[in-house]
């Protein structure tokens, strides 16, 4: 839902998201966040298997929103 809504925010705009959540391929997320997004939506545990793999680095970070960070 939030990632809807981000994108839909984005249309026409040169902004990228990134959407990193558990389930999903993790080289294909490992390939967005090689594009340098603006916006990350992710999921606790999946940003932290990033972190952990050092595919994502939060050095210069502007904006992270964390989806479902309630379970």
């Amino acid at each position: 839902q939030v990632y809807g809504e981000l994108r839909s925010m984005l249309a026409g705009l040169s902004y990228d998201a990134a959407l990193i959540l558990g389930g999903e391929n993790f080289n294909d997320q490992v390939k967005a966040l090689r594009r340098y997004p603006k916006f990350i939506v992710a999921t606790p545990g999946r940003l932290a298997d990033h972190l952990e793999h050092r595919s994502l680095y939060l050095d210069g970070l502007e904006t992270l929103i964390l989806d479902e960070a309630d379970r």
